[in-house]
């Protein structure tokens, strides 16, 4: 959307099969605007979501192994890094991931990116939240 900070994200769950299979996000492009290569990581901003709801104490739900992101498309004439790829979901965590490498350079290299949420049966209902952080670094 042309600004630094992208619009939410969110994963219902509303039946018992989500909570059993886990949830996909709708496709988040993504755009880099750059004059030399370049290369993006990704991370969370912590490495637990946060917790609103009514549960006390709150309960600690780590991000890997629950949050898990796929690239779906990718314009930017770079490769998906390992171990992310267009055809599976790889644990996102709070250490950035080398995600795309060696993009072109150009003002519209643009990926798009799925998240898939698998937290099972073990925490309260509530919600949960976590930044998805994305750095784009020249090479």
């Amino acid at each position: 959307n042309n600004s630094a900070t992208g619009a939410a994200v969110n994963l219902a769950f509303n039946t018992v099969n989500d909570y059993a299979n886990g949830v996909q996000s709708s496709a988040q492009g993504l755009k880099v605007r750059s004059n030399k290569k370049f290369g993006v990581t990704v991370k969370t901003n912590n490495a637990n979501f946060s917790y609103t709801g009514t549960t006390t104490p709150a309960p600690v739900m780590p991000v890997s192994g629950v949050l898990a992101l796929k690239v779906s498309a990718n314009g930017t004439g770079g490769t998906i890094a390992s171990p992310f790829s267009a055809s599976a979901f790889s644990t996102l965590t709070s250490t950035a991931a080398n995600l795309i490498s060696n993009g072109n350079n150009g003002g519209n290299q643009t990926f798009s990116v799925m998240y898939e949420a698998t937290p099972g049966f073990t925490y309260p209902a509530g919600t949960y939240t976590v930044d998805v952080v994305y750095t784009a670094t020249q090479l």
